[in-house]
């Protein structure tokens, strides 16, 4: 063997060869003494590999079994010693080798091959694929890049793609030790899994987490039938999640995690009985979770179902025994909480649902009566108080856990979710080792395992300075297999992603050195949102089974502004005081003789504390618009003016100037604004607050990019946009969920009750966002244009045309027919005289993304004489009829169907046996409000 040693132990290796040499040709057994000093020259020289010397070490043999170990080898010759019988396994497991996979290895009839934790560099040759005796690869948490080759489909006896370390036993089957969770992870492999992987039939255990895998989840792996463990978590495939995997009876663990792509149902799991470990966490599902999933997976330990979509109550989820750990914070659940899981002594976290009842917490609902004086936080995260460049930084030591949430002094708020995979340990704090030189802030950090989320709460509205710390204390400096370890993770601060696949140790250039990111942010509702969250990339297991997911070291939070603003000295206010004293009285006197003193001031001061959301002065909004310049109107609304402002900070909003003559008074107004602020979706328009000052009454939104739909497709030539059919489907998929979400999913349910394209706007990424929700209460009914009449365009349904002429001509033939087809059914339906036979908005999202068919039962039901289409472009299969609108504002908003029909020829109209006026009801207002309370209470 040639291999690159200290010239000492070089020395002493010979002797013993020597002296082993020797004691083999007599094949005697070796004297004590000389056992001993064997043993102690290897713990002299820190060799564990002699500890287990003994007398018997010498004796003939005709294998050569001699294990030498050294950090620095070099290559390893074996050549012409006329060895027989097998090749062992190679396994260079936990090193820091360098290089690359060498492709001579192809001849090689190897059954085991590991190099999982080293630093190879370089691609999988292609020529591994020609060891057909291989059964496990192992080459997880390496410098490893490029596509997968497809050439390994050949390795049919393939069973493990996985970081573990494998053991013979005395059944010559396989018994694995996992290191920790992943497969081909710790690797940057790119492109899409080879469809030559099919024929991996025999393949037990599967995984690529926290690579760079992309394309779409390929529906063989439901073909693989002896898979018992698939780990895909944090990589860049697509979903959905294909239906043949949910039907692999063997599997114990399944783990997918942030799949981007469309959105996918609750999937079926009633053939999951071998399930243990069930993880799909950020998979875009949406829907109600199954209620037979006790049933399915009776034997289940953990279930995690956090940041989806799901919907609906969890009344009828069953208790589980088995389960230990279950996740499904960050989606939409409503209803109260099962008692079984309230009194739980087990890892269960539902935070941030909308769960009702006495289960209910959180920071917002904390926030809502303290006042708004805070300014500045400072935390050191993970450590003791300490004062730091003249500012006092508060104590972070709170041990958290799995499900955690900690509140300090009423300036700050932290909250952890997750459990370390294959770890007991408790503390979610970690400190720097003895050998960093880091001081102060950086000597200590918190961490979690999946999300981290810190508030600052009570803050006065503006923009703030945020400071984040971070140091990387967790992996070891030495050139080890135990500092090759990555740590990867996301942050957001108010929901803006900020920092995707950060590693603190590339962006620092070091282990052991600090880095500090920097953000303004703006801040209207008192809090301050700071997310850190893993999405599985990145090791989990070096050095240790918690060394992953999101850390940081420190948080400082300043204003950008001056918090003295406004406010004058004590001398100041004497001089005024003396000065005016007079003038005072005066004015006091007046006012109290008009029985009015104090009224106007007290009334403000209540309105203000009553107000769960902030207050914007009439000085900052005429500041924000120049004084309501008709150059910043950007358009009318049924309640009035809608202007653009440009905050001090450089924030954007919009200004909507309510009646002034409404019925209700400005407490009322305030009640009304307070219910809404509370409702907040994606596809609604998020209320910053509002002005209330004398007549005037106002309400502040986030400030939409591409304004109104209507100004979209029916405003100026200058003013539409070019939509095309995809875009224009998802806007009316946006548009259905928000209604889903004000009719059904929010604690507090709303009929909007004047749906046009006016009133759906459009952010900058053509999402659709409806405003004006809640608002009808503001108007007086007499006045307005709202009523609770089914209100619409009216529309004339002919016989001659073709259907397809309703699609606009802009879009020539770029769309699909089928689509459209179904669009026009799907609006019949919503439009059908009986409110009782309209489906409910959740069924009309499912009928938009195709996941549910347009039900025959209603596709049978006539609407005011007219046909539904049947998947055909003709009506009657003779005759077609063109619905055609006739009447329409082209600037910014679709007008009610009014007097303006008798623009249309009064004979044909009365001849027209297809004429269909969608605003004609045929029930009383008292009725069509009692059948839709009860169609939502349903």
């Amino acid at each position: 063997m040639k291999l690159v040693l200290s010239k000492s132990f070089f020395a002493i290796l010979l002797l013993v060869f020597i002296a082993l040499e020797e004691f083999s040709y007599k094949a005697q057994i070796l004297p004590e003494d000389e056992v001993e000093a064997l043993k102690k020259i290897s713990t002299k020289l820190k060799i564990p590999y002699w500890k287990n010397i003994d007398q018997t070490s010498c004796s003939r043999s005709e294998d050569l079994n001699a294990t030498i170990s050294t950090n620095a080898l070099s290559s390893n010759q074996l050549k012409r010693l006329y060895l027989s019988g097998e090749l062992p396994d190679e396994d260079f497991s936990v090193n820091y080798l360098n290089g690359s996979i060498p492709k001579a290895w192809k001849t090689l009839p190897l059954v085991i091959l590991s190099l999982l934790a080293n630093n190879v560099k370089g691609i999988i040759p292609n020529e591994i694929a020609n060891i057909v005796t291989l059964e496990h690869l192992l080459l997880t948490d390496n410098q490893l890049e490029g596509p997968i080759p497809p050439e390994l489909g050949k390795l049919t006896r393939l069973k493990t793609f996985a970081e573990v370390f494998i053991r013979a036993s005395e059944d010559n089957c396989f018994e694995l030790f996992s290191y920790s969770c992943r497969v081909l992870s710790g690797n940057n492999f790119t492109g899409t899994l080879p469809a030559t992987f099919a024929t991996l039939k025999n393949i037990t255990d599967f995984r690529i987490a926290g690579t760079s895998v992309s394309g779409e989840i390929p529906d063989f792996i439901g073909n693989w039938t002896q898979l018992v463990r698939l780990d895909m978590r944090g990589t860049s495939v697509e979903g959905p999640i294909p239906s043949s995997i949910f039907h692999l009876k063997n599997l114990t663990t399944l783990r997918v995690s942030d799949l981007k792509g469309p959105n996918m149902p609750f999937p079926d799991l009633r053939d999951m009985s071998s399930m243990k470990q069930l993880e799909l966490r950020n998979c875009l599902i949406n829907g109600s979770i199954a209620s037979n999933i006790v049933e399915s997976m009776p034997g289940l330990l953990q279930l995690d179902l956090s940041f989806n979509r799901l919907t609906g109550d969890i009344q009828s989820l069953q208790e589980m025994p088995s389960l230990l750990n279950m996740y499904l914070t960050n989606n939409s659940l409503t209803g109260q909480i099962p008692a079984w899981i309230t009194n739980a002594k087990r890892n269960f976290d539902l935070s941030y649902n909308n769960f009702t009842g006495p289960s209910q917490s959180g920071i917002k609902s904390r926030a809502i009566h303290l006042k708004k004086t805070n300014y500045s936080f400072f935390i050191n995260c993970g450590g003791s108080e300490m004062t730091v460049g003249g500012e006092k930084y508060d104590a972070d030591l709170s041990p958290m856990g799995s499900s955690s949430f900690f509140s300090y002094n009423d300036r700050w708020a932290c909250s952890s979710t997750g459990d370390f995979v294959g770890s007991n340990r408790a503390n979610y704090i970690t400190q720097a080792s003895t050998n960093m030189s880091v001081t102060d802030l950086y000597s200590s950090a918190r961490v979690s395992p999946l999300s981290l989320k810190y508030y600052g709460i009570c803050l006065r509205p503006g923009n703030y300075k945020v400071k984040l710390h971070f140091a990387e204390i967790m992996f070891p400096i030495d050139q080890t297999a135990d500092s090759i370890g990555t740590r990867v993770f996301d942050v957001s601060i108010q929901g803006k992603k900020v920092l995707e696949g950060f590693n603190i140790e590339e962006a620092a250039k070091g282990v052991g050195k600090s880095i500090i990111k920097e953000y303004d942010v703006d801040v209207m509702s008192s809090t301050l949102e700071i997310h850190l969250y893993w999405a599985g990339k990145g090791t989990t297991f070096i050095p240790l089974e918690v060394a992953y997911g999101p850390l940081i070291s420190a948080i400082a939070v300043t204003p950008n502004f001056d918090p003295n603003t406004g406010r004058v000295s004590v001398g100041v206010i004497a001089g005024i005081a003396a000065a005016s004293c007079v003038l005072i009285l005066f004015i006091l006197a007046i006012l109290w003789k008009k029985g009015c003193l104090g009224k106007k001031d007290l009334e403000d001061k209540e309105l203000k504390e009553l107000l769960q959301t902030s207050y914007f002065t009439l000085r900052e909004i005429k500041t924000a618009t120049s004084n309501f310049d008709f150059a910043n109107k950007i358009g009318e609304g049924g309640f009035g003016p809608v202007y653009k402002g440009l905050r001090p900070d450089g924030s954007v909003i919009a200004v909507k100037q309510l009646s002034a003559k409404s019925m209700q008074g400005n407490r009322e107004f305030v009640n009304e604004i307070n219910m809404i602020s509370a409702i907040q979706h994606r596809n609604l328009v998020k209320l910053f607050g509002c002005c209330v000052e004398g007549n005037q009454l106002m309400v502040i939104y986030e400030y939409m990019e591409n304004n109104s739909l209507a100004r979209a497709l029916f405003g100026r030539a200058d003013q539409r946009l070019n939509l095309n059919w995809p875009t224009r489907l998802r806007i009316c998929l946006d548009i259905a969920k928000g209604l889903a979400y004000l009719h059904e999913e929010s604690r507090l349910k709303i009929v909007h009750r004047d749906i046009k394209a006016t009133n759906v706007l459009l952010d900058k990424d053509f999402t659709a966002r409806i405003s004006d929700f809640g608002l009808a209460k503001l108007e007086e009914e007499e006045k307005t244009h709202i009523s609770t009449r089914i209100a619409g365009t009216a529309y004339v349904l002919k016989e001659e045309g073709s259907l397809l002429d309703l699609v606009d001509p802009i879009l020539n033939s770029d769309y699909s027919k089928e689509e459209v087809l179904r669009m026009l059914n799907i609006a019949l339906l919503c439009t059908n005289p009986s409110p009782s036979l309209r489906p409910l908005m959740s069924t009309v999202v499912s009928m938009l993304e195709g996941r549910t068919p347009v039900q025959e039962s209603l596709l049978k039901t006539p609407v005011q004489g007219s046909h539904l289409i049947r998947g055909g472009s003709r009506v009657d299969d003779t005759r077609s009829r063109t619905s055609e609108r006739i009447s329409y504002d082209n600037q910014t908003q679709i007008s009610n169907f009014s007097q303006e029909s008798a623009l249309l020829d009064s004979k044909s109209s009365m001849e027209d046996p297809w004429q269909f006026d969608s605003a004609v009801s045929y029930y009383s207002e008292d009725e069509e409000d009692d059948i839709r309370r009860r169609r939502i209470a349903n």
